[in-house]
Parts: structure tokens; C-alpha cells; sequence
């Protein structure tokens, strides 16, 4: 636990509590700067700034998005066209779709972000990770290391 201690104005030192902030797990096999858009954007959400939660999750997205080579300029097009080539499942961009449009609506409505919406943007966010990121690099390690158990196996016949 962190203490910090500010003046409020007055003159007067007021003692406050700042927990540490929580994160989740990086996931493997994400792009470092996606991964780090998303670890911005859960430790935003654990602080309680949920409209910055919001903002971040689309940013990782709309990153994400780009290196995986999606034409277009605006990012709804974008994920249409990933889905379309059938780089990502129809169910996946209809996910993406709601993490960019609560991230649309944490830049540009007047309405808050709550918990729930910051919640949900994440899960989605990090559901998509999963798919275009972390499952085919856990793919690509398994058959790695079948081929080389394979290959010793093979050298041990000789």
C-alpha cells in the first residue's frame, strides 16, 4: 500500500490511501504495442477511470486491426473487411464492433462510461486477442514442439 500526501488548498496535508492498481495477465503472442495499449487500458479500468478503460481497449484494437492488414480508413470498415477476406469470423467483428463503438462513444458522447461498459469493451477486447493472437501462437509452439520431439525420436533410431 502507497501513501500520498497533498495539500488541498488550504494549507492543510491531508492523508490519503492509493492501493495498488491491478492488471491482468499479459496475453502471449500479442503484438508488444497492442499489449501495451491493453495493459493501459485494464490498469485504467482497475483505477476506476473507465471512459480512459474504454478509449485504450479501442486503440488496441484499432492497432491491432492495422497490423493485421485491414484495408479501409475508418476502423468499422476496417473490421468489415477482415471479416469479408475471412481473416476473423463473423461473430469475432461483430466483438470488435463493440469495443470500437464503445470506444467511439467514450470520445465523442456527452454519456459516461460505467463500469459494465468498460467491462464488457475489455472481455470483448481481449476475446479477439485471444482468437487473431494467442491461440495461433500456442498453435505454432505445439507443432514446434511435436516436430522436434518427432525429430529426436528419429535421431535416436539411427
Amino acid at each position: 500500500m502507497v501513501y500520498t500526501q497533498y495539500a488541498d488548498g488550504s494549507g492543510a496535508v491531508i492523508t490519503s490511501e492509493q492501493y495498488p492498481i491491478g492488471s491482468q495477465d499479459p496475453l502471449e503472442g500479442v503484438p508488444e504495442l497492442v499489449g501495451k495499449d491493453r495493459d493501459e487500458a485494464w490498469r485504467s479500468y482497475y483505477a476506476g477511470i473507465f471512459k480512459g478503460a474504454a478509449l485504450l481497449g479501442r486503440a488496441a484494437l484499432e492497432l491491432s486491426v492495422k497490423l493485421l492488414g485491414a484495408p479501409g480508413s475508418k476502423l468499422r470498415a476496417q473490421i468489415d473487411n477482415l471479416a469479408d477476406a475471412g481473416v476473423i469470423t463473423k461473430k469475432l467483428a461483430e466483438w470488435a464492433h463493440e469495443v470500437r463503438a464503445t470506444g467511439n462513444e467514450a470520445a465523442h458522447e456527452m454519456a459516461d462510461v460505467t463500469l459494465e461498459d468498460a467491462d464488457a469493451a475489455l472481455a470483448f477486447l481481449d476475446s479477439f486477442l485471444e482468437d487473431v493472437y494467442v491461440m495461433p501462437h500456442k498453435h505454432q509452439l505445439r507443432q514446434e514442439a511435436r516436430a522436434a520431439r518427432q525429430q529426436a525420436e528419429a535421431d535416436e533410431t539411427l
